[in-house]
């Protein structure tokens, strides 16, 4: 009987933030890219590696107010 084994897996983030203070509000702003690199997932099974290649990379932007 075998079973599935995730291997560990390293990602590589890219966080950029700015904060600004307009009429006594604070805003921070941040873009970022998850998963930089394009890492693969890979799993063990049957003493047979799979690798899942639509981990993918995703970006994002933010805004958040402080007052």
């Amino acid at each position: 009987d075998s079973e599935v084994s995730r291997m560990g897996m390293t990602t590589f983030d890219l966080i950029v933030a700015k904060s600004l203070e307009i009429k006594e509000v604070d805003y921070t702003f941040r873009v970022g890219v998850k998963n930089l690199l394009g890492a693969h997932d890979k799993f063990v099974y049957d003493n047979k590696t799979f690798y899942d290649d639509n981990i993918g990379r995703s970006f994002y932007f933010e805004v958040e107010a402080s007052f």
